[in-house]
């Protein structure tokens, strides 16, 4: 029978499984002797669960997983916070996640929503299509050193501590942690926090999404998508094989960012908001044959791999297509097919 294991999230950074016990046992000192202080701060969620979601992407990705993240408009998810805190807290829910689920997806799900009176509150939900676990399992799942059988624990490693220290500091923060499972069918972990609004003059600018090339890249990709978790795993898979990515998250935005020049390959989302992939293309290829540069090759994007799809790309201008999740053989591929003097 197969049997979720607490596991730290730590251990998805540090390889040294002795240091990760030290580090999650003196995590459960300083909480249960109340000496482990919160730093508050102006942060927002979003950008947390976005660093979270660079973080995992590469392992969801290794293992063909769907990693996805949905948030509530940035505007509600302003708060006051610990920011460290509060992302190990994401990040042991989504590292278990990832590590416990062979196929499928994990998604990341942020809301916010008002409370009676003035009050306000932000719901973090991780939810997976793994291995799940059994009534009996999830009612142990946040004690300290609960493991799995021994084939599962030699699997996986672990301390045992992760999600014992993640209801923690959850409470800590005035918050609740519960678990929903099913075996076979997944598990989803949810995080409520009451929290106090910041003001937005407190908050860190929100990073620009369209910025100029860098110069000391293998190559220069624009990245033309308007959904998250796809940004996030298609940017970490071509940053770790050395290329620069550029994001643009409407077609208009995309057409902009090419007109500004440095590119050698464009990844083409066909389905984007004000303006779709197919006529962002055509407006690329007619400024092509109008200017003084050569031809940079577009790659159609599309979620839905259907008869025709290809036919529909080239016809809009573009060189290939290729279908989503995104798959880190599959980019290569293209990218050493498209760009041959990038592939060394």
């Amino acid at each position: 029978m197969s049997v979720r294991k607490n596991c730290s999230a730590c251990c998805v950074c540090r390889p040294n499984s002795l240091l990760n016990l030290i580090n999650d046992l003196l995590d459960v000192a300083k909480i249960e002797s109340h000496e482990l202080v919160l730093e508050l701060h102006a942060l927002n969620i979003a950008d947390i669960v976005s660093e979270v979601g660079s973080i995992m992407s590469v392992r969801a990705a290794e293992k063909n997983l769907m990693l996805n993240i949905k948030c509530a408009a940035r505007t509600e998810l302003n708060i006051m916070g610990d920011a460290v805190r509060l992302q190990q807290i994401i990040t042991n829910l989504v590292s278990n996640a990832v590590k416990f689920t062979d196929e499928g997806f994990v998604n990341i799900l942020v809301k916010a929503e008002a409370l009676p009176g003035a009050g306000r509150q932000v719901v973090i939900d991780v939810v997976d299509s793994g291995i799940g676990m059994s009534h009996a399992q999830t009612e142990r799942i946040f004690d300290k050193f609960i493991q799995a059988d021994p084939s599962i624990s030699r699997r996986f490693g672990g301390t045992g501590l992760g999600l014992a220290i993640t209801k923690q500091l959850t409470e800590l923060m005035g918050g609740t942690l519960a678990v929903s499972s099913r075996e076979g069918l997944g598990s989803r972990f949810t995080v409520t926090l009451p929290v106090e609004n910041a003001a937005h003059d407190d908050l860190p600018p929100e990073i620009e999404p369209i910025a100029a090339p860098r110069t000391d890249a293998r190559g220069h990709i624009l990245l033309a998508e308007d959904y998250e978790g796809n940004i996030i795993v298609a940017q970490a898979m071509l940053e770790e094989q050395g290329y620069d990515v550029i994001v643009a998250r409407t077609g208009k935005a995309a057409v902009e960012a090419f007109r500004a020049g440095g590119f050698d390959l464009v990844l083409m989302d066909v389905q984007m908001p004000e303006m779709d992939g197919y006529e962002a293309t055509r407006l690329i290829r007619e400024g092509e044959a109008s200017g003084p540069g050569g031809h940079i090759p577009i790659i159609g994007v599309t979620a839905n791999a259907l008869v025709g799809d290809r036919e529909k790309c080239l016809a809009a201008g573009m060189d290939d297509y290729m279908s989503k999740p995104f798959n880190p053989a599959q980019l290569e591929h293209l990218i050493g097919k498209y760009m041959p003097a990038l592939k060394a």
